[in-house]
């Protein structure tokens, strides 16, 4: 609890850890909330990634533009892949899990297929602990402040394989779905051709509803 209250105690501006976790090296242990529907559990980073394969994916924020419109559904579009290969997909943010909920269940209203997000766990790092203990916690300014960087990470039985790191809150070519799909040898092609349409039409057509309804409510609050 020291290094949380010391982490929230930060002044703003102060430098962040630089170096991000390396390959090879194992996840620090760290209390999360997973956030699985209805249901919110407290589990430990070590122990929610200790066994099989998984890919931690990084995200700025909830409902913000980039993270909506691309890359949360580039994970959604390729989830069979990603099953096929045995990873389990986690997607990792500052929100709270109040916020996160809200998020995958308007993901769900916009796409008409919750059962496309049924793959996919979201992880509340709500204290910033993870990102910072993993040295991809990254201060944006006043646009976000201190938030996760945006990245995917592949897991294989606690220890890091693969870790693409993309800069910024919008770029997205090292931590999309198609790229850690190449790092595990895999076609990401596969999953797309086999999803219909009408589907995946719904599916980047979350994008508005998401973005906007979000930056409605931020303007309204001030933020």
């Amino acid at each position: 609890w020291t290094r949380g209250l010391l982490s929230r105690l930060r002044r703003k501006g102060e430098a962040l850890p630089p170096v991000p976790i390396a390959v090879g090296q194992p996840l620090p242990d760290v209390s999360v909330l997973e956030v699985l529907g209805d249901a919110t559990r407290e589990v430990s980073s070590a122990d929610l990634l200790r066994k099989g394969r998984h890919v931690l994916v990084g995200l700025p924020g909830a409902f913000t533009p980039t993270c909506t419109d691309e890359h949360l559904p580039g994970f959604v579009r390729d989830m069979r892949t990603f099953e096929q290969i045995g990873a389990k997909v986690h997607f990792l943010a500052t929100n709270d899990a109040y916020v996160i909920r809200a998020w995958n269940e308007s993901l769900a209203a916009c796409t008409g297929r919750p059962g496309a997000l049924a793959g996919v766990s979201y992880v509340s790092d709500g204290d910033a602990e993870l990102s910072l203990s993993l040295g991809l916690l990254e201060d944006f300014g006043p646009e976000l402040g201190a938030r996760t960087r945006r990245f995917a990470m592949v897991v294989q039985d606690g220890k890091v394989v693969h870790l693409g790191v993309d800069d910024g809150t919008r770029s997205l070519e090292h931590a999309s779905a198609e790229a850690v799909l190449r790092a595990c040898g895999a076609d990401s092609t596969v999953a797309r051709a086999s999803m219909e349409d009408g589907e995946m039409q719904a599916l980047l057509g979350m994008v508005a509803v998401g973005a906007a309804a979000y930056m409605v409510i931020s303007s309204s609050l001030g933020h």
